[in-house]
């Protein structure tokens, strides 16, 4: 039996054209609709309240209406905000584009019949890119961590260094930060692998702070941040979860531990 996708948790940002999601009886059951009368209500958006997709209606490129725009690209910046105009419209798509919008759409096209197709592209696109940057942003985080842990052997004797991974040397050390770790991802990740929480709120970077010391002084590398992170995943999601979830936790605290090196070494 294949299971058939849940219903599309869309936001509608000032758009009059809203009854075009549910004309069609086919396709009433493909949404969940949530209507925003403007920028500043879907900015007090709980964290916790997941969406796949916002329409923002972009009446002008005035000076106040494209900032509420970035600001909400900003904030729900792992989801594509399509900037909705009106067919006689001018000069508007340069500036959405300009201020983070995914895509530009006519109000028309909501009526077309491969809409919903549409949507469904917009979202993957989407996804994939956010998958792409966070791969690049742990990229970075690793050789600047690999860097900063190279240049702290110059002023650390090597028998305080060690060559055994942490959770070989200190296993009992390894699984009080596994916990902690652990009880982070719990904040930002749900049983089902989805976000939940902005990882990225200033509770949680100080949280990240706060490991990324405890690591540090233990001169913990690249390859004992992977460790932690993959023991944690695998407690919470099972063994054969993908490493992604959570995956923004790991960037973050890989550039926590890089920045220690550079600061306190």
């Amino acid at each position: 039996m294949v299971n058939e996708p849940r219903p599309l948790r869309v936001v509608l940002v000032g758009c009059r054209t809203a009854g075009t999601f549910t004309s069609s009886p086919q396709n009433a059951s493909q949404y969940f609709i949530c209507h925003a009368p403007g920028g500043k209500e879907i900015l007090a958006l709980h964290p916790e309240y997941e969406l796949d997709i916002i329409f923002y209606e972009l009446s002008n490129a005035s000076g106040d209406d494209l900032a509420l725009l970035e600001r909400v690209c900003e904030a729900f910046s792992a989801i594509p905000v399509i900037a909705v105009v009106d067919r006689y419209s001018t000069g508007v798509a340069e500036p959405a584009f300009r201020v983070g919008a995914a895509d530009v759409w006519e109000q028309g096209r909501f009526s077309c019949e491969s809409f919903l197709d549409d949507v469904r592209q917009a979202i993957h696109l989407r996804k994939e890119e956010v998958e792409l940057t966070q791969e690049r942003s742990l990229q970075n985080a690793l050789q600047l961590l690999q860097h900063r842990r190279s240049i702290s052997r110059d002023v650390i004797a090597p028998d305080v260094l060690g060559m055994k991974p942490i959770k070989e040397s200190m296993p009992s050390k390894f699984l009080q930060l596994t916990t902690t770790y652990g009880n982070l991802i719990d904040t930002c990740v749900s049983a089902n692998g989805e976000r939940i929480y902005r990882p990225d709120s200033y509770t949680m970077s100080q949280k990240l702070q706060f490991l990324a010391s405890d690591l540090g002084s233990l001169r913990a590398g690249a390859g004992d941040v992977i460790d932690l992170h993959g023991e944690a995943v695998k407690r919470k999601f099972g063994a054969h979860v993908s490493h992604e979830n959570g995956h923004t936790i790991l960037i973050g605290l890989m550039s926590e531990l890089a920045f220690f090196y550079r600061h306190h070494v």
